[in-house]
C-alpha cells in the first residue's frame, strides 16, 4: 500500500510526463531482470571459475613441461 501510495505521490508532484517515464521504466526494468539476477550471478561466478581454471591449468601444463 505504501508504495502504490508513494508512486501515485511522485506522478502528481512530477511537472513533466518525462520523469514519470523513466521513473516507469526503471520499475519495468528491475521487474524484468530482478528474476533473471540469480542466474546472471551464477553465470558470472562460472565464469570467472572456469576462466581461473584454465589459467591453472596453462600454467600447470608451462611448469609440466
Amino acid at each position: 500500500m505504501g508504495l502504490l501510495r508513494l508512486n501515485a505521490s511522485l506522478q502528481i508532484s512530477a511537472p513533466a510526463p518525462l520523469p514519470q517515464m523513466t521513473l516507469l521504466l526503471e520499475v519495468i526494468t528491475v521487474g524484468v531482470v530482478a528474476p533473471f539476477a540469480p542466474v546472471l550471478a551464477l553465470g558470472v561466478i562460472a565464469s570467472v571459475l572456469f576462466s581461473n581454471q584454465l589459467s591453472f591449468a596453462g600454467v600447470s601444463n608451462q611448469f609440466g613441461s
